[in-house]
């Protein structure tokens, strides 16, 4: 370990019973371009850098090293319940949720947003992969919508938006635009989540997410959004749009404590 890990903690969850540790990329033994604390198995990493790397991360959690639970994120909706390690290969999914204190719920990131959710009173907690084809697909509205099936009511939640591409750095093209117009258009202000500067089109995922989950019904100060950008701040973070096929990924990890 070549430097202090750094990890940022949702101020809203200290207290509520989950802990949420959103990691970046300072802190492991991977070398370049994977410098240093990478998590997936998956970019080209050494694989004895990533094990010892989620060594480091799980120590941090108070796990043992293969109850770091992560699934095959697809870019999709699919929320799947999770109470023990998975046997094998992991299904795909883009989110999952679980009371069981022995196990961290980890999701992989490198511009995405990763988002944590918890209802303290059913001790459930649920984190999701979030990119543009989650939004796009109410990925917001239906994680509340989880929520309401698991008979945890949205006012009651606490949520985390971890580091992510933000909107000044996340510029895209008119075709872009026109999936969200045709896609969400009759629902929601598109023009509000698209900027041009400098002549260029720019996206905030954050805050059409954030539309989407309060029109599901959950308030503003229920939720806490990490200010750091993903992509300008290379120092801290992996990003693939800044960085292609080199990028390694961070990891966010959350567990729900024993009473």
């Amino acid at each position: 370990m070549n430097k202090d890990v750094w990890f940022e903690e949702p101020l809203n969850f200290r207290g509520s019973g989950a802990i949420v540790k959103f990691f970046g990329r300072v802190g492991g033994t991977s070398t370049e371009p994977y410098e240093s604390l990478n998590a997936s198995y998956k970019v080209g990493d050494n694989p004895d850098s990533v094990r010892q790397n989620r060594k480091i991360i799980a120590d941090i959690v108070q796990v043992p090293p293969e109850n770091l639970v992560t699934v095959g994120q697809e870019h999709g909706t699919k929320v799947i319940e999770v109470n023990a390690t998975f046997s094998g290969t992991s299904p795909l999914a883009d989110g999952m949720y679980t009371a069981n204190p022995d196990i961290a719920l980890c999701i992989l990131t490198a511009d995405c947003i990763p988002l944590f959710a918890f209802a303290p009173d059913k001790k459930i907690l649920l984190a999701a992969h979030i990119g543009w084809r989650g939004a796009l697909g109410r990925f917001g509205e239906l994680i509340i919508n989880n929520f309401n099936g698991l008979g945890a009511k949205p006012k009651d939640l606490l949520l985390a938006f971890g580091p992510s591409i933000k909107g000044g750095c996340y510029r895209v093209d008119m075709d872009f635009y026109r999936k969200f117009k045709d896609g969400l258009g009759k629902d929601y202000p598109i023009e509000k989540y698209f900027s041009t500067i400098g002549g260029n089109l720019y996206f905030d995922l954050t805050e059409i997410i954030l539309d989407q989950l309060e029109r599901s019904g959950v308030s503003k100060s229920q939720i806490y959004v990490s200010p750091y950008c993903t992509h300008c701040m290379t120092d801290l973070f992996f990003s693939y749009r800044r960085d292609g096929q080199k990028s390694g990924r961070q990891i966010s990890c959350g567990r729900v404590l024993l009473p």
